[in-house]
């Protein structure tokens, strides 16, 4: 926003405007959270083929499409819901804007007048917990696929390697019975 030098000290250029801080900081917010859902997409994908055997264009053709749906689902509306509420704002901890009240830390219910008033965002208590809630459980789950997944892949590996090493002992004894005759 033009204004921004009046509420933070940057030192430099101000070469933004309110609509691109929020496109700005809505593709920061939307890709972080997608990162973290289609790591747990990539995790399954290590999971299904490597402790089910899933055939890869299995995956591709029937999960990968629905898993990017879910989790696209999932993370864009709360987005949407922040940028719709005017969260979307320069901070004075980020060379980006990002989520919080413009300026950072003001208070909602003072009046326009004073200093501690909100120019942008600063959204109700009432809204913040159920959004807080959606935001908990699907990091939440997602972080759950990412523990689950990783836990059946390294058991995966002990499992094989444990059968390569029964295989090869029994090389060694039938090649060793073999010498003994």
């Amino acid at each position: 926003p033009r204004d921004i030098r009046s509420v933070y000290p940057f030192v430099g250029g101000v070469y933004e405007t309110e609509a691109t801080c929020e496109a700005q900081a809505f593709i920061i917010l939307w890709g972080s959270v997608m990162t973290v859902g289609t790591i747990s997409v990539l995790n399954l994908y290590y999971a299904f083929t490597i402790w089910y055997g899933m055939q890869e264009d299995r995956f591709r053709r029937y999960f990968l499409p629905a898993a990017i749906l879910f989790t696209t689902a999932t993370t864009l509306p709360p987005c949407v819901i922040l940028l719709h509420r005017d969260q979307l704002n320069p901070t004075p901890f980020y060379p980006y804007c990002s989520l919080g009240t413009y300026p950072f830390g003001c208070d909602k219910s003072v009046e326009d007048s004073s200093e501690d008033a909100c120019i942008r965002g600063s959204m109700s208590l009432e809204d913040i917990i159920p959004m807080n809630r959606f935001m908990s459980i699907a990091l939440g789950s997602m972080f759950f696929i990412l523990i689950i997944s990783m836990i059946l892949v390294v058991s995966t590996v002990f499992r094989t390697e444990r059968q390569a090493m029964l295989f090869r002992r029994e090389v060694e004894n039938y090649v060793d019975a073999q010498f003994d005759e």
